[in-house]
C-alpha cells in the first residue's frame, strides 16, 4: 500500500511515549507516561533525543506535552494532578499543583490532568477531572466542576475558543475563552465515550466515538451532527484522531491495529496496516511538512507516516 512509516526508538526501556508533538523549530516533544517521569525532545533529522525530568517523585504519568507559542513546553502529570512548565532558558520544569475535591485527595476522579492546549492569551487549558484553565501569570486554576467534570480531548479553534469532549455526559463542548461561557451538545449516538477532537481548516469539528466505532462530525454554524460508521464497527475503538494537510480525517484503531483515513468529501474510509502487532496510539499531530506524528507506547517508539501521493510526500 502507499503508506510510508518512519520510526524512532526511545532511548530507554518502558518509556510509554504517548505522543510526539511538533514545535515551530521542527523538533518533537514526547510525554513519557508511567514511571519514566520525563519529557523528551527529539531531533528528527539526527534521531537524537534529550530527556528532561519532572521534579515529582512517584508516578507522574506524563500524559501530554505541547510547546506554547513562547517556546515553553507545558505538560500534564496525570498521577499527582499537576501541570508542568519546561523553561527553554533553564531547561528545568516547574510544577503547578491543582486542587482535589475536598476530602478526596489522590483520587483520579477528584482531580487529574490529561491533555494540554493554549488560548490566545497564553492561558493553559487541560482536560481530565475536570476541565480547567491555568493562568500562568498568577498560578491560579479555574476549574469547571459541575459542567465539565470528566473531559478528554481538547483543541482550540481559529478564534481561540476551546473545544473539548465530555465522555462523562456524552457531549462535545466549546468554551468561549474570553467569557468562559460553555455550550455543550449531545452526541447523537449514546455511550460512545468520545475521546479525541480536532478541527479542520473550515472549522468543522471531528471526534472519535471510542465505544461506538464511529467518527463524528459537527458543524458549529448549523449545529448539525453527522456520524460515519467505521469498518469493523464496535471492534474498532477509534482513539487518536488527526487532520492531514488535505483535510482527510485519520484515526487509530486501538484494538485492530490499523490506521484509517476518512475522506470527508466522499465518506470513503481506507484502512492501512500498522508496522507492529499493537499500536496503542493516543494522539496524532501534523507537522509543518504535513507528516502525521504518533507515539506507540506498547512499542516504545514514536514516528510519522504519510501517503506517497499526498501533500506530505510532495514536501519531502
Amino acid at each position: 500500500m502507499n503508506i510510508v512509516y518512519v520510526e524512532y526508538e526511545m532511548p530507554g526501556p518502558s518509556r510509554m511515549p504517548f505522543s510526539a508533538a511538533p514545535n515551530k523549530d521542527g523538533y518533537l516533544w514526547i510525554p513519557n507516561f508511567g514511571i519514566a517521569n520525563k519529557i523528551t525532545r527529539l531531533d528528527p533529522k539526527t534521531g537524537a533525543m534529550e530527556d528532561f525530568p519532572v521534579p515529582y517523585v512517584g508516578t507522574a504519568a506524563v500524559h501530554s506535552a505541547v510547546e506554547a507559542p513562547d517556546g515553553s513546553v507545558w505538560l500534564t502529570e496525570q498521577g499527582p494532578n499537576k501541570l508542568g512548565k519546561w523553561d527553554p532558558k533553564t531547561q528545568k520544569i516547574t510544577e503547578y499543583q491543582a486542587a482535589y475535591l475536598p476530602g478526596k485527595e489522590g483520587i483520579e476522579s477528584a482531580g487529574s490532568k490529561h491533555t494540554v492546549r493554549f488560548d490566545p492569551h497564553g492561558n493553559v487549558w487541560s482536560t481530565g477531572y475536570p476541565l480547567s484553565r491555568l493562568d500562568p501569570e498568577t498560578g491560579k486554576f479555574t476549574d469547571f466542576w459541575g459542567v465539565a467534570d470528566h473531559t478528554y480531548g481538547l483543541e482550540p479553534d481559529k478564534d481561540g475558543n476551546i473545544w473539548f469532549t465530555n465522555p462523562g455526559t456524552g457531549q462535545i463542548g466549546k468554551v468561549d475563552w474570553k467569557t468562559l461561557k460553555i455550550k455543550q451538545w449531545d452526541v447523537p449516538t449514546k455511550d460512545g465515550y468520545e475521546r479525541r477532537i480536532e478541527l479542520d481548516s473550515s472549522g468543522i469539528v471531528w471526534f472519535g466515538e471510542f465505544q461506538n466505532g464511529k467518527i463524528g462530525r459537527f458543524d458549529p454554524k448549523t449545529e448539525a451532527f453527522k456520524e460515519y460508521d467505521l469498518p469493523g464497527g464496535k471492534d474498532v475503538f477509534p482513539y487518536g484522531v488527526g487532520i492531514d494537510a488535505d483535510n482527510n480525517v485519520w484515526y487509530s484503531s486501538y484494538y485492530m491495529d490499523v490506521l484509517g483515513r476518512l475522506d470527508p468529501k466522499t465518506g470513503k474510509i481506507t484502512e492501512y496496516p500498522f508496522p507492529h502487532s499493537e499500536n496503542t496510539i493516543r494522539e496524532l499531530f501534523r507537522d509543518a511538512q504535513g507528516r502525521m506524528w504518533y507515539g506507540s507506547p506498547s512499542n516504545n517508539r514514536v514516528g510519522y507516516f504519510y501517503l506517497t501521493g499526498s501533500s506530505a510526500a510532495a514536501a519531502k
